[in-house]
């Protein structure tokens, strides 16, 4: 059992391509795809499945039976799996941990309930090839981990396209790097990230190495073009001071020495800026180039107040109350992580301390909703009022995100982001105002992996306070956040 694609390239028309000459051996077992958002892992899934045909080479797919996994779970694409109640569709239940009866209230599921719910139909459904987007999205810590033991007892083929570090370490055997090449690397995502850092650092040496090769080219060629047009300075110079009707054999010698000589150096000249021509050319027909990166400048935010946050009290929604009395302080150099299981609360508690902030600390406050559409209400209005970007622009670049977007938005140019994009943005904002607070529900969502670690760079640097909801324990434990379990009421789910 096993998937081979051969010097597969794509492009859609007229675009750049997003595959080129890609060869990989995909085997039982799971393949973790990870890349930069708009880097083709959805193309490649669409290669493998036959939704799409490369432009050149071949992908050799035998299998016939797919199951694919979007980001967004929905109840049509369950509904067979809920009403089999074979014994099949129980044990996969009951490793996701999921009561049938809870398929009858689908449109009250949290978001991980529901992907829970795919991923089991998915399964039940026996494929040969498993494709899974990023299912550890809206996933508590306990449901990733019956994620993982669900997978593990999958004895296909399993695509796996996640930004989930912990996750692709738990299961994936082999990982697919998309990053304007196609490169696979045996072993989790550590251990690939190892080997990328060790292909990138001997591509960077052999670039640099012929970089010096061509300045040192460039300096003999230099150097051989002025000491030809010395030598053709001293030819002119002697045959002036010589009369035509001269016969002394001395000049005559003098002359011919002096030709010889022009000739020669006419010669080393050729030769040196051949040489210089042929080690340029080595240096343009070299395929790799290393990425600028950006680092986000902090100013240091000077907060008055000792206290960020300082909040007790119950916490409801509508009439119903899921915790009856919580406390909380996040002082102004804090990191607090806010943990609890998927609907208990925590995205409810969060949203209720940031519309509660004093009106000072709200001013200089990043909030981040997990909800698109306020992140993209919350970037237009900023660009819309906004006249100094340029600090926007230095962090969207430190983040992964190209300023010309947000600069064309500025301009009154409609945009279409993506939303990993939009988050970006949105974050790029927050931080380029230095604020004395950072609240932030699942700030990761819809990121590729290299996005992750760029934020985790600035957030290292960041000095101000920070409450997070996150299911990312990778990028907490990063960051050196203290954790706050939110207690529930018992009425709560």
């Amino acid at each position: 059992m096993s998937i081979r694609l051969t010097n597969v390239s794509f492009a859609f028309p007229q675009q750049t391509a997003l595959i080129q000459d890609a060869t990989l051996h995909i085997e039982a077992g799971v393949t973790g795809i990870v890349g930069p958002n708009g880097a083709g892992k959805s193309t490649l899934l669409n290669l493998i499945e036959g939704r799409l045909a490369p432009n050149t080479g071949q992908v050799a797919c035998p299998h016939q039976s797919f199951a694919r996994c979007g980001q967004i779970a929905s109840q049509s694409e369950v509904e067979d799996f809920a009403n089999a109640w074979t014994k099949s569709a129980l044990r996969w239940m009951s490793l996701l941990e999921l009561e049938p009866d809870d398929y009858w209230r689908w449109d009250e599921l949290s978001a991980g309930m529901r992907r829970k719910w795919q991923i089991a139909a998915a399964l039940d459904a026996r494929p040969e090839v498993l494709m899974l987007d990023e299912p550890s999205n809206h996933l508590d810590i306990e449901g990733r981990d019956q994620l993982i033991s669900a997978v593990q007892q999958f004895d296909g083929i399993c695509l796996l396209v996640s930004h989930d570090r912990a996750l692709l370490d738990a299961l994936a055997t082999s990982i697919v790097w998309m990053e304007g090449h196609v490169v696979q690397y045996a072993g989790n995502y550590t251990a690939a990230k190892m080997g990328r850092d060790q292909y990138h650092a001997e591509q960077l040496g052999q670039l640099e190495s012929l970089q010096a090769e061509r300045d040192l080219a460039k300096d003999k060629a230099g150097v051989a073009k002025s000491r030809h047009a010395s030598t053709i300075h001293g030819t002119n110079t002697k045959s002036r001071m010589t009369s035509v009707k001269d016969s002394d054999g001395r000049s005559v010698n003098a002359k011919t020495r002096a030709a010889m000589a022009e000739a020669k150096a006419g010669q080393q000249s050729k030769v040196a800026i051949a040489a210089q021509r042929a080690s340029q050319s080595k240096v343009d027909s070299f395929e790799y180039r290393p990425k600028k990166t950006y680092d986000i400048e902090f100013t240091p935010a000077e907060c008055p107040y000792t206290w960020l946050i300082d909040r007790s009290g119950p916490v409801r929604i509508g009439s119903r109350t899921l915790a009856e009395d919580v406390t909380l302080q996040v002082g102004r150099h804090d990191r607090i992580w806010l943990t609890g299981p998927n609907g208990c609360g925590k995205s409810t508690l969060l949203r209720d301390i940031q519309r509660n902030l004093p009106d000072r600390i709200a001013e200089n406050t990043l909030w981040l909703p997990q909800n698109l559409d306020e992140i993209r209400t919350v970037v237009a209005d900023y660009l819309a009022a906004e006249t100094d970007l340029q600090p926007v622009y230095n962090a969207a670049a430190a983040l992964g995100l190209d300023p010309s977007q947000l600069h064309d938005q500025a301009q009154g140019t409609d945009v279409s982001r993506s939303p990993g994009q939009s988050r970006k943005a949105a974050m790029a904002i927050g931080l380029a105002q230095s604020p004395w607070l950072l609240l932030m529900d699942e700030p990761t969502n819809d990121l590729d992996v290299l996005s992750i670690e760029r934020i985790e760079n600035a957030l290292q640097a960041y000095e101000g306070g920070l409450l997070i909801i996150s299911h990312d324990t990778r990028f907490i434990e990063t960051l050196g956040c203290r954790q706050f379990a939110f207690p529930m009421a018992s009425e709560s789910e």
